[in-house]
């Protein structure tokens, strides 16, 4: 699987993951714009805002959250679409997600099956984001002011990444 996104900053808008070979030949003759086709990622996902003033030695990260995206658990008995409304996030987000799930809904998740209801971080998918500063070391901070340095004219911004889990992002790794 790949993703397939404009090449420039849309809160998620227009991020598909294509499975297969003809998922993407449908997504990129779709695009009239730039495209950027990235290999798809797994693990925890995290965002980090990164600054370094022109003419500084060293950047810092101002920011880190943790994505956490909405999963609905089956209980046997309801409805991927009663899961997704019943959901603390299901509610507010019911047009997105009713309509990325829309061939499952009726489908009835076995007792305790974790069905994830987004694949993308993002606000805008119902993707909720966390304080994880607590995840902050000098490690972490040293690996992105150097990835930014690679860079010319970059001072400010966010990336957003996969890693295994919380303990490989502390040591810049993953």
């Amino acid at each position: 699987p790949v993703v397939v996104k404009p090449d420039a900053g849309e809160r998620g808008a227009d991020v598909a993951i294509a499975r297969d070979a003809a998922a993407l030949a449908r997504e990129l003759d779709a695009r009239l714009d730039a495209t950027l086709v990235q290999e798809r990622a797994t693990g925890d996902e995290y965002g980090l805002y990164y600054a370094r003033l022109p003419g500084e030695p060293r950047g810092r990260l101002l920011s880190i959250t943790a994505k956490r995206m909405p999963v609905a658990t089956g209980d046997g008995e309801r409805t991927l679409e009663e899961l997704i409304l019943a959901h603390e996030r299901g509610l507010p987000m019911a047009r997105v997600l009713l309509a990325a799930h829309a061939c499952a809904l009726d489908r009835v998740p076995a007792a305790g099956e974790r069905v994830p209801l987004v694949e993308i971080g993002t606000h805008s998918r119902g993707c909720e984001f966390l304080d994880a500063s607590s995840l902050w070391t000098p490690e972490l901070e040293t690996r992105v002011d150097a990835l930014s340095r690679r860079f010319p004219g970059f001072f400010l911004g966010r990336y957003d990444v996969r890693v295994p889990d919380a303990e490989a992002l502390r040591r810049g790794e993953g």
